[in-house]
């Protein structure tokens, strides 16, 4: 859009105006909005990968001069810890030093999985203990023509599973099941939740969470207890 000379010149005068202020009912208005405008470069946060790097750093002949009362570290997550500063400078910000990041589990829950692809992840993103054993043997049998539903409380289902080649029987999917997901910081223990597992058509298989989220509490307080004990002169809160 092309903008005439007189439109131009209404611009130019806006922008010109004068800044007024004025006081109405004991408050300071303003006709424009002003921002303070700061010099305060910062450093750009380490970014690792464990709580044993937030650790050996703040242990190593403390490389950027550090003082245990100005500094402290935030459980911001099961998968986030923050070393963070006190508020300093002419903005008053506080410095993240560095960020420790676990790697969050790819596991879908509530995402139909078929049977390989469910027993592969089952094995490799979650630890072996709780009813995990259970959930394998019977994935690994569920027939791959159908899944029978006709039995289906919404507790309890039954399924066609195989016992051998030569024959199969009705298997009944226990819920809920507990089972222990990797899904924090290696260096903690893992927080078990219970889930409702579920057979499909195909077959298919899914896991839904059914705590509430209450592992992430467990989580975070679990990688509190952990840092306290290797840093005990430093504040943390999660």
């Amino acid at each position: 859009m092309d903008l005439d000379g007189k439109a131009i010149e209404l611009i130019q005068t806006s922008a010109k105006a004068e800044h007024v202020e004025k006081e109405i009912g004991g408050l300071i208005f303003s006709t424009k909005k002003m921002d303070p405008v700061y010099f305060d470069p910062r450093p750009d946060a380490l970014q690792v990968h464990s709580l044993t790097a937030l650790v050996d750093y703040l242990k190593a002949e403390n490389l950027d001069h550090l003082v245990p009362s100005d500094i402290m570290l935030h459980v911001e997550s099961p998968t986030s810890v923050a070393l963070v500063g006190n508020e300093c400078g002419p903005s008053r910000k506080r410095t993240i030093w560095m960020r420790a990041s676990a790697q969050e589990n790819p596991f879908k829950f509530g995402t139909k999985y078929d049977a390989e692809t469910f027993n592969i992840v089952l094995q490799s993103l979650f630890v072996d203990t709780g009813d995990r054993a259970k959930v394998l043997q019977l994935a690994g049998t569920i027939k791959s023509e159908a899944v029978q539903t006709d039995s289906d409380d919404g507790i309890t289902q039954t399924v066609e599973a195989r016992k051998n080649i030569a024959f199969a029987q009705n298997a009944k999917i226990p819920n809920p099941v507990s089972l222990v997901p990797w899904r924090t910081f290696r260096e903690v223990g893992q927080p078990g939740s219970i889930f409702v597992f579920r057979a499909h058509e195909g077959p298919t298989l899914s896991l839904w969470e059914a705590d509430g989220a209450a592992w992430k509490l467990e989580a975070m307080l679990a990688v509190k207890a952990w840092l306290a004990e290797q840093l005990p002169d430093i504040a943390i809160i999660a």
